[in-house]
């Protein structure tokens, strides 16, 4: 991808009987020759824990529809940190300056969304 700036902008309902333990990350395949360099990276926990890069962001209600976004800029002068805005409701949670997984990520090559439950779970993810 070009260098610049990106939003990963996604609206996500984890089911409120079987939750999933769920992750979406954008990586970086190119700098390192086949080697992933994940730079954004959402988990959210079958208990609603939404995280981004490790930090915890907010606690998301199950059954309901939420709104994440992840800003970052990639290059090699890009400054390793993006900002997150969760939307719940009328609640709003913005937190800036969360590192890059891995600081050595440049570019986005890869977007991966992953249900990682080993038990019958469910989400939905839209927009």
């Amino acid at each position: 991808m070009a260098d610049g700036t990106y939003k990963l902008s996604f609206d996500i309902l984890n089911d409120k009987v079987n939750p999933c333990d769920i992750y979406i990350e954008l990586r970086d395949y190119k700098t390192r020759k086949g080697k992933f360099l994940p730079s954004v990276t959402f988990t959210i926990k079958p208990d609603g824990t939404l995280s981004a890069s490790g930090t915890e962001i907010t606690r998301i209600p199950l059954g309901k529809w939420v709104h994440c976004e992840a800003v970052l800029k990639s290059g090699p002068d890009n400054p390793k940190t993006y900002s997150v805005l969760v939307v719940s409701g009328k609640k709003k949670i913005k937190k800036e300056n969360i590192s890059f997984m891995d600081e050595s990520s440049t570019t986005i090559t890869w977007l991966g969304i992953v249900a990682n439950s080993q038990e019958t779970a469910y989400f939905y993810i839209d927009n």
